[in-house]
Protein backbone atom coordinates (compact mmCIF):
# COMPACT_ATOMS: atom_id res chain seq x y z
CA UNK A 1 0.00 0.00 0.00
CA UNK A 2 1.36 3.51 -1.23
CA UNK A 3 1.17 6.56 1.01
CA UNK A 4 -1.32 9.48 -0.25
CA UNK A 5 0.43 12.21 -1.37
CA UNK A 6 -0.89 15.83 -2.61
CA UNK A 7 -1.09 14.57 -6.44
CA UNK A 8 -3.90 12.45 -4.23
CA UNK A 9 -5.64 14.92 -2.84
CA UNK A 10 -9.13 16.29 -4.81
CA UNK A 11 -9.53 20.07 -5.76
CA UNK A 12 -11.66 20.82 -2.85
CA UNK A 13 -9.37 18.96 0.17
CA UNK A 14 -6.33 21.05 -2.00
CA UNK A 15 -7.95 24.00 -1.20
CA UNK A 16 -8.99 23.19 2.40
CA UNK A 17 -5.10 22.47 3.22
CA UNK A 18 -4.18 25.47 1.70
CA UNK A 19 -6.74 27.49 3.66
CA UNK A 20 -5.22 25.92 6.57
CA UNK A 21 -1.52 26.46 6.03
CA UNK A 22 -2.26 30.00 5.49
CA UNK A 23 -4.27 30.68 8.57
CA UNK A 24 -1.30 28.72 10.63
CA UNK A 25 1.32 30.68 8.94
CA UNK A 26 -0.33 34.50 9.27
CA UNK A 27 -2.29 34.19 12.34
CA UNK A 28 -0.20 31.61 14.93
CA UNK A 29 3.25 31.09 13.93
CA UNK A 30 4.12 34.36 14.32
CA UNK A 31 2.69 34.06 18.18
CA UNK A 32 3.24 30.73 19.03
CA UNK A 33 6.60 31.11 20.95
CA UNK A 34 5.36 34.07 22.90
CA UNK A 35 1.71 32.18 23.84
CA UNK A 36 3.89 29.11 24.92
CA UNK A 37 6.24 31.16 27.21
CA UNK A 38 3.48 33.26 28.61
CA UNK A 39 0.67 30.58 28.81
CA UNK A 40 -1.32 32.54 27.62
CA UNK A 41 -4.58 31.19 25.70
CA UNK A 42 -5.52 33.15 22.22
CA UNK A 43 -9.58 32.95 22.65
CA UNK A 44 -9.87 35.54 19.60
CA UNK A 45 -7.83 33.08 17.51
CA UNK A 46 -9.37 29.88 18.32
CA UNK A 47 -12.98 31.51 17.32
CA UNK A 48 -11.49 32.45 13.99
CA UNK A 49 -10.65 28.53 14.00
CA UNK A 50 -14.03 27.84 14.22
CA UNK A 51 -15.23 30.35 11.72
CA UNK A 52 -12.84 28.22 9.34
CA UNK A 53 -14.73 25.67 10.32
CA UNK A 54 -11.51 23.04 11.68
CA UNK A 55 -13.67 22.08 14.98
CA UNK A 56 -15.99 20.82 12.64
CA UNK A 57 -13.89 17.73 11.75
CA UNK A 58 -15.01 14.35 12.63
CA UNK A 59 -12.93 12.85 15.14
CA UNK A 60 -13.37 9.42 17.16
CA UNK A 61 -15.47 8.92 20.63
CA UNK A 62 -12.63 8.78 23.35
CA UNK A 63 -13.29 7.48 26.82
CA UNK A 64 -12.87 10.27 30.14
CA UNK A 65 -9.42 9.01 30.90
CA UNK A 66 -8.18 9.42 27.39
CA UNK A 67 -9.76 13.07 27.40
CA UNK A 68 -7.68 13.93 30.65
CA UNK A 69 -4.56 12.85 28.78
CA UNK A 70 -5.58 14.70 25.58
CA UNK A 71 -6.13 17.76 27.32
CA UNK A 72 -9.90 18.18 26.92
CA UNK A 73 -12.14 18.91 29.69
CA UNK A 74 -15.82 18.47 28.99
CA UNK A 75 -16.57 21.52 31.22
CA UNK A 76 -14.97 24.56 33.20
CA UNK A 77 -16.47 25.99 36.30
CA UNK A 78 -14.93 29.16 37.56
CA UNK A 79 -16.08 31.76 40.08
CA UNK A 80 -15.05 35.47 40.06
CA UNK A 81 -15.24 38.42 42.45
CA UNK A 82 -15.86 38.64 46.28
CA UNK A 83 -16.11 35.08 48.01
CA UNK A 84 -16.52 36.12 51.41
CA UNK A 85 -19.54 37.94 53.42
CA UNK A 86 -20.50 38.21 56.84
CA UNK A 87 -23.82 37.39 58.79
CA UNK A 88 -25.32 36.34 61.46
CA UNK A 89 -28.22 34.00 62.46
CA UNK A 90 -30.11 33.66 65.77
CA UNK A 91 -31.45 30.32 67.08
CA UNK A 92 -34.05 29.60 70.08
CA UNK A 93 -35.45 26.82 71.22
CA UNK A 94 -37.26 25.87 74.02
CA UNK A 95 -38.68 21.93 76.11
CA UNK A 96 -40.41 20.60 78.91
CA UNK A 97 -41.49 17.20 79.69
CA UNK A 98 -43.18 15.83 82.58
CA UNK A 99 -43.59 11.40 83.70
CA UNK A 100 -46.73 10.43 85.09
CA UNK A 101 -46.92 7.57 86.89
CA UNK A 102 -50.09 5.72 86.57
CA UNK A 103 -50.73 3.09 88.19
CA UNK A 104 -48.46 0.52 89.54
CA UNK A 105 -47.45 -1.16 86.11
CA UNK A 106 -47.49 2.13 83.59
CA UNK A 107 -44.89 5.74 83.52
CA UNK A 108 -46.28 7.76 80.45
CA UNK A 109 -43.59 10.54 79.12
CA UNK A 110 -44.70 13.73 77.62
CA UNK A 111 -42.66 16.35 76.14
CA UNK A 112 -42.74 19.27 73.50
CA UNK A 113 -39.88 21.37 72.18
CA UNK A 114 -40.24 24.62 69.89
CA UNK A 115 -37.51 25.77 68.06
CA UNK A 116 -37.00 28.98 65.67
CA UNK A 117 -33.93 30.37 63.38
CA UNK A 118 -33.78 33.62 62.56
CA UNK A 119 -31.85 34.49 59.37
CA UNK A 120 -30.37 37.89 58.19
CA UNK A 121 -32.49 40.56 56.09
CA UNK A 122 -31.45 39.14 52.90
CA UNK A 123 -33.36 39.99 49.63
CA UNK A 124 -33.31 37.56 46.92
CA UNK A 125 -34.24 38.45 43.62
CA UNK A 126 -35.20 35.56 40.64
CA UNK A 127 -36.23 35.69 37.10
CA UNK A 128 -40.30 34.98 37.02
CA UNK A 129 -40.37 35.82 41.03
CA UNK A 130 -41.23 39.33 43.28
CA UNK A 131 -38.10 40.36 45.55
CA UNK A 132 -38.52 38.58 48.61
CA UNK A 133 -36.24 37.71 51.91
CA UNK A 134 -35.24 34.26 54.15
CA UNK A 135 -38.55 32.94 54.50
CA UNK A 136 -38.99 32.53 58.65
CA UNK A 137 -40.77 29.39 59.77
CA UNK A 138 -42.35 29.94 62.90
CA UNK A 139 -44.29 27.16 63.84
CA UNK A 140 -42.31 24.42 64.47
CA UNK A 141 -43.58 22.58 67.53
CA UNK A 142 -42.67 19.25 67.87
CA UNK A 143 -44.57 16.85 70.18
CA UNK A 144 -42.80 13.82 72.22
CA UNK A 145 -44.96 10.60 73.73
CA UNK A 146 -43.46 7.93 76.05
CA UNK A 147 -44.75 4.78 77.62
CA UNK A 148 -43.65 1.97 79.83
CA UNK A 149 -45.48 -1.10 80.98
CA UNK A 150 -44.83 -3.48 83.21
CA UNK A 151 -47.47 -6.29 82.61
CA UNK A 152 -46.50 -8.77 85.41
CA UNK A 153 -45.36 -6.11 88.24
CA UNK A 154 -42.72 -8.22 88.37
CA UNK A 155 -40.44 -5.79 86.96
CA UNK A 156 -38.85 -7.82 85.05
CA UNK A 157 -40.37 -7.35 81.90
CA UNK A 158 -41.07 -4.10 80.49
CA UNK A 159 -43.10 -3.11 77.20
CA UNK A 160 -41.73 0.69 75.97
CA UNK A 161 -43.33 2.70 73.16
CA UNK A 162 -42.31 6.66 71.92
CA UNK A 163 -43.53 8.36 69.66
CA UNK A 164 -41.45 11.70 68.52
CA UNK A 165 -41.53 14.83 66.21
CA UNK A 166 -37.62 16.16 65.62
CA UNK A 167 -37.45 19.75 63.85
CA UNK A 168 -33.77 19.99 62.53
CA UNK A 169 -32.03 23.03 61.79
CA UNK A 170 -31.23 24.23 58.51
CA UNK A 171 -27.47 24.79 57.91
CA UNK A 172 -26.18 28.49 58.55
CA UNK A 173 -24.25 28.16 55.23
CA UNK A 174 -27.11 28.32 52.99
CA UNK A 175 -27.65 31.89 53.50
CA UNK A 176 -23.93 32.49 53.05
CA UNK A 177 -24.24 30.18 49.55
CA UNK A 178 -27.04 32.16 48.18
CA UNK A 179 -25.65 35.75 49.35
CA UNK A 180 -22.08 35.15 48.01
CA UNK A 181 -22.81 33.07 44.61
CA UNK A 182 -25.56 35.25 43.96
CA UNK A 183 -23.60 36.31 40.27
CA UNK A 184 -24.00 40.00 41.25
CA UNK A 185 -21.28 42.44 40.82
CA UNK A 186 -20.63 42.29 44.69
CA UNK A 187 -20.71 38.66 45.22
CA UNK A 188 -19.30 36.10 43.08
CA UNK A 189 -19.87 35.07 39.61
CA UNK A 190 -19.63 31.77 38.43
CA UNK A 191 -18.64 30.89 35.07
CA UNK A 192 -19.92 27.32 33.83
CA UNK A 193 -18.92 26.14 30.35
CA UNK A 194 -19.15 22.90 28.56
CA UNK A 195 -17.94 21.74 25.24
CA UNK A 196 -18.51 22.48 22.69
CA UNK A 197 -17.67 25.66 23.70
CA UNK A 198 -13.85 25.66 23.15
CA UNK A 199 -13.17 27.58 27.04
CA UNK A 200 -12.88 24.41 28.60
CA UNK A 201 -9.96 23.40 26.59
CA UNK A 202 -8.71 27.08 26.85
CA UNK A 203 -8.61 26.78 30.40
CA UNK A 204 -6.53 23.67 30.45
CA UNK A 205 -4.09 24.66 28.40
CA UNK A 206 -3.73 28.51 30.20
CA UNK A 207 -1.45 29.26 33.36
CA UNK A 208 -2.48 27.78 36.44
CA UNK A 209 -5.59 25.98 34.03
CA UNK A 210 -7.29 29.40 34.88
CA UNK A 211 -8.86 32.22 32.55
CA UNK A 212 -9.48 35.56 33.94
CA UNK A 213 -12.66 37.02 33.77
CA UNK A 214 -11.50 39.85 30.96
CA UNK A 215 -10.55 36.72 29.20
CA UNK A 216 -13.52 35.37 29.50
CA UNK A 217 -15.96 38.15 27.96
CA UNK A 218 -19.46 38.70 28.89
CA UNK A 219 -20.94 35.40 30.08
CA UNK A 220 -24.27 34.65 31.86
CA UNK A 221 -23.66 33.38 35.69
CA UNK A 222 -25.22 30.45 37.46
CA UNK A 223 -26.76 31.53 40.75
CA UNK A 224 -28.14 30.37 44.11
CA UNK A 225 -31.40 31.60 45.76
CA UNK A 226 -33.20 30.37 48.37
CA UNK A 227 -37.10 28.96 48.25
CA UNK A 228 -39.74 31.20 48.95
CA UNK A 229 -41.31 28.97 50.35
CA UNK A 230 -38.93 27.03 52.47
CA UNK A 231 -39.50 25.20 55.77
CA UNK A 232 -37.86 23.51 58.62
CA UNK A 233 -36.53 19.78 57.99
CA UNK A 234 -38.32 17.61 60.45
CA UNK A 235 -38.56 13.63 61.18
CA UNK A 236 -41.28 11.48 62.62
CA UNK A 237 -39.26 8.71 64.68
CA UNK A 238 -41.19 6.11 66.35
CA UNK A 239 -40.23 2.43 68.16
CA UNK A 240 -42.54 -0.33 70.40
CA UNK A 241 -40.30 -3.55 72.00
CA UNK A 242 -40.39 -5.77 74.80
CA UNK A 243 -36.94 -6.39 77.57
CA UNK A 244 -37.13 -9.33 79.35
CA UNK A 245 -34.80 -10.37 82.25
CA UNK A 246 -34.30 -14.10 82.03
CA UNK A 247 -31.14 -14.25 85.00
CA UNK A 248 -29.62 -11.56 87.08
CA UNK A 249 -26.65 -11.15 84.58
CA UNK A 250 -28.97 -12.26 81.30
CA UNK A 251 -31.78 -9.92 79.21
CA UNK A 252 -33.31 -10.27 75.91
CA UNK A 253 -34.81 -7.76 73.57
CA UNK A 254 -36.59 -7.27 70.38
CA UNK A 255 -37.62 -3.83 69.26
CA UNK A 256 -38.75 -2.23 66.15
CA UNK A 257 -37.71 1.44 64.91
CA UNK A 258 -39.44 3.70 62.20
CA UNK A 259 -38.01 6.84 60.74
CA UNK A 260 -38.96 9.12 58.20
CA UNK A 261 -37.57 12.35 57.19
CA UNK A 262 -39.38 15.09 55.25
CA UNK A 263 -38.67 18.59 53.55
CA UNK A 264 -34.89 18.14 53.29
CA UNK A 265 -33.61 20.68 51.69
CA UNK A 266 -31.50 20.33 48.31
CA UNK A 267 -31.11 22.20 45.22
CA UNK A 268 -33.36 22.18 42.19
CA UNK A 269 -32.34 24.01 38.39
CA UNK A 270 -35.03 26.34 38.10
CA UNK A 271 -33.04 27.03 34.61
CA UNK A 272 -32.34 23.93 32.94
CA UNK A 273 -31.59 23.11 29.96
CA UNK A 274 -34.86 22.08 27.62
CA UNK A 275 -34.04 20.05 24.43
CA UNK A 276 -37.99 21.02 23.27
CA UNK A 277 -36.95 24.67 23.01
CA UNK A 278 -34.05 24.20 20.89
CA UNK A 279 -30.48 23.09 21.14
CA UNK A 280 -28.62 24.77 24.15
CA UNK A 281 -32.03 26.30 25.05
CA UNK A 282 -32.93 27.59 28.45
CA UNK A 283 -36.21 29.12 29.61
CA UNK A 284 -34.36 32.09 30.72
CA UNK A 285 -32.59 32.65 27.62
CA UNK A 286 -32.81 36.38 26.29
CA UNK A 287 -34.55 36.96 22.72
CA UNK A 288 -33.99 32.58 22.49
CA UNK A 289 -30.37 32.73 22.23
CA UNK A 290 -28.66 29.48 23.67
CA UNK A 291 -25.62 30.96 26.01
CA UNK A 292 -27.31 33.76 27.30
CA UNK A 293 -28.74 32.53 30.43
CA UNK A 294 -27.39 30.32 32.99
CA UNK A 295 -28.52 28.03 35.71
CA UNK A 296 -30.42 29.23 39.29
CA UNK A 297 -30.12 26.66 41.70
CA UNK A 298 -32.67 26.75 44.51
CA UNK A 299 -32.60 25.61 47.82
CA UNK A 300 -35.85 23.80 48.10
CA UNK A 301 -37.55 21.86 50.76
CA UNK A 302 -38.25 18.64 48.43
CA UNK A 303 -36.08 15.68 49.65
CA UNK A 304 -38.05 12.74 51.81
CA UNK A 305 -35.66 10.07 53.66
Amino acid sequence: MRALGPHDLSEEREAFRAVVRDFAEQEIAPQAERWDRDHEFPVETVHAMGRLGLFGLPFPTINAIQAVQLGLPAAYIQGYGTSDASYTVGDLSLFGQDDWRLGRHLTVNVGVRYQRQFWPNTEYTAPGLDAYRFPSDNNNVAPRLAAVWDPTGTKRTAVRAAYGWFYDNHITGLNGITTILDGGPDGVRTLVAQLPDLLPIGAWNARGRRLSEATVGTYPSLKFIIDPALVTPYAQHASIGIDREIASDLAVSASFVYARGKDQPGTLDYNPIVPELGAGRRPEDIGGRPGTSASILQYTSFGDT
